[in-house]
């Protein structure tokens, strides 16, 4: 028994001795995740705008924040849907600033519009579902299936502080079309209620009779008359047709929808990445066109091709015209 029991305390002994040594040290920790200096810039902001976001809610009652947003916000799944959400973004900016020079110039030079490079659209549908992925891990793991109310308001908080913290690292003039985006990704087109108060406003500021923000008991009836007048004058805001007018070549999975048909869709980063049975067809219809487009032959011709085709006829018949004026002056200084 004892010889046993000898044997059975060496190969404890001989398998402790192959085990790894573990040092009793009191800073030993996990460790530390490395950021990039875009990272890190992005979660410096995000704690400013919350402290901003904090004050705000005293002013504002309809902004809602939850005890988890705090948690959501200093969350990996939130720092990566920002990260995407600025590369798309940024990427985008460019390609439609190059875009509208080459228009520019194209109309200058009386050149067909420019064409959107397979590589271009291509590399922006990429960054996109770049941004859908981020945003399905979103809603895995912080969505709130069983409170629709508390799920609604956690997402309008984080579409709120989104905008707010690419404030910072765009132009005011480029912000203004990144909010539009962002709004559109996360509530579709016809629910994008950013690109609905732009038109507005510019409507308002070409039109300053149709502003309602006086206080009609301190004005004069007077001028509450003029206002009235002048108002008849004025042409009706046709915020539909303008909801749907944009490039949709450029931006992904933008469908024109009528408002019942955008109630029952849904937005474009879910349907990037889970498309239905008409988002499907949507895209073939898309990637038909722009092969029917690339291949000549009889086929459709779309607007832009229609307009050029009208100013080559025109600045033909202006140039024939001056050719003929020219002719008849030298034909009366012989006579």
């Amino acid at each position: 028994m004892n010889q046993s029991n000898i044997s059975n305390n060496q190969r404890r002994i001989t398998f402790s001795s192959h085990l790894p040594q573990v040092k009793n040290d009191a800073n030993l920790s996990e460790p530390e995740e490395k950021f990039t200096e875009l990272e890190e810039k992005f979660i410096q902001v995000i704690k400013e705008k919350f402290a901003k976001m904090k004050k705000e809610k005293k002013e504002q009652k309809d902004l809602m924040i939850q005890g988890r947003f705090q948690i959501f916000l200093k969350s990996k799944d939130f720092l990566r849907l920002i990260v995407s959400i600025y590369d798309y973004c940024t990427d985008l900016n460019k390609i439609e600033k190059k875009h509208s020079i080459l228009e520019e110039e194209a109309k200058d030079r009386i050149n067909a519009p420019p064409q959107l490079l397979a590589s271009e659209i291509q590399r922006i549908t990429a960054k996109a579902k770049e941004c859908s992925i981020a945003y399905s891990l979103v809603i895995l793991h912080w969505g709130n299936l069983r409170d629709r109310n508390k799920d609604q308001n956690f997402f309008d908080s984080m579409i709120y502080i989104l905008e707010r913290i690419m404030e910072e690292f765009f132009d005011r003039h480029d912000y203004k079309k990144v909010k539009e985006e962002i709004n559109r990704l996360f509530r579709t087109n016809t629910f994008n209620m950013q690109k609905r108060r732009h038109i507005v406003d510019e409507y308002i500021k070409k039109f300053p009779q149709m502003n309602d923000a006086g206080d009609l008991k301190k004005e004069n009836p007077e001028k509450i008359i003029q206002k009235v007048e002048q108002r008849f004058n004025v042409p009706n805001l046709n915020i539909k047709l303008q909801m749907n007018a944009e490039k949709s070549e450029i931006k992904p999975m933008f469908i024109k929808n009528t408002p019942c048909g955008s109630y029952n869709a849904r937005s474009p980063l879910v349907a990037l990445l889970y498309p239905s049975t008409k988002e499907k067809m949507h895209i073939y219809d898309k990637d038909r066109k722009k092969r029917q487009s690339s291949i000549g032959g009889s086929r459709i011709l779309n607007e832009n091709e229609v307009s050029f085709m009208i100013r080559h006829d025109r600045y033909k018949q202006q140039n024939l015209q001056k050719a003929q004026r020219g002719n008849s002056l030298l034909s009366m200084s012989f006579l």
